[in-house]
This record gives structure tokens, sequence and C-alpha cells, in this order.
């Protein structure tokens, strides 16, 4: 509403970016990692942090990092990407085990459900939609701060398709 924009999980905007990619060295949540490669993509754009002011440097500091520091660049998008799941703004332990646990069963048929989409190969018009809605929002999730708040609209769809490929009826 305050964007008057149409946003399905973020933004994306220049503060969500940097904030995602310097995850915990704003100093209010713990630390992330220790990982040398993972702590390089942080602690280098932390260095320079106030001097982005586009998408666009955001875009060429992934490129920089992917050229020098691809692997750790991989670690540190993957680890975002499993935050998604359970990540709360500051890291709150107490609450990420509980969240987990939520999401376990709901991940599991998520797994699922793209495992029988693409060894049936049956890209039907809303196995495809839903296919690249999901997609869509893990990676916007990752690449912000990965706050499971993000994935709640979406995500919590998983049952529902899960739940017709579980059944002997294709509607999808």
């Amino acid at each position: 509403m305050n964007s008057d924009q149409l946003v399905i999980s973020s933004t994306g905007s220049i503060q969500s970016l940097k904030d995602g990619i310097a995850y915990d060295n704003k100093g209010y949540r713990n630390t992330l990692t220790d990982d040398p490669g993972i702590r390089k993509v942080m602690d280098d754009f932390w260095n320079e942090y106030e001097t982005y002011t586009t998408t666009g440097q955001v875009f060429d500091y992934y490129v920089l990092q992917l050229k020098t520091n691809a692997f750790g660049l991989l670690k540190f998008q993957l680890l975002k990407l499993g935050r998604v799941f359970v990540g709360t703004d500051t890291i709150n332990k107490k609450f990420e085990l509980l969240m987990l646990l939520i999401n376990l069963p709901i991940i599991l048929v998520f797994f699922y459900w793209i495992y029988k989409v693409l060894s049936s190969l049956s890209f039907s018009n809303m196995n495809t939609f839903f296919l690249v809605l999901l997609i869509y929002t893990l990676l916007i999730s990752s690449v912000v701060v990965p706050l499971f708040r993000y994935i709640i609209p979406i995500f919590y769809l998983v049952p529902i398709l899960g739940y017709y490929q579980f059944s002997s009826r294709k509607v999808l």
C-alpha cells in the first residue's frame, strides 16, 4: 500500500537489496556464519555499504562476487534460501526450530510436487503458473533479507498442489 505497487513478497528496493547482502553486518542480527567465503560476500559489501545507491550497483557487486568469489556467493545464496523457511529478522534461535517443524511437512510436499511435475513433464498451465510463482517467491525472498513472512502468502498453496499430485485425479 505504501508504494502503490503490486508486490508479491518484497519491493526489492535498494534498501531491501542492501540489507540482503549485508545480512548480519548491521549489528542487531546475530552472526549468520563464520565461513570465509560467505563472510567475504557480506563483509566486502558492508565496507562500501553507503556507496551503493542503485539496484544496478548491487547487481554489479553480485557480478563481481561471481567472478572473484563464486563458491562463496553460491554458499551465501543457498544459506539465505534455507533461511527463508525459518528466518526471523533478528535470527532469534528460539523460534526457528518451531518454524522449521511447522514448515517441514510443507517443504517435503513442495519437493515432492516439483519432482512429480518435472518427472512427468506435466507442465499444464496451472502447474507452470504455480511453479513460476513459487520459484519467484523463493528467489526474491532469498535476495532480500530472507524472512519466513515473505513466503507465507504463496508457500501455503503447496499443500493444495501436493493434494492434487497425491490424488488420482489430475485437476492441475
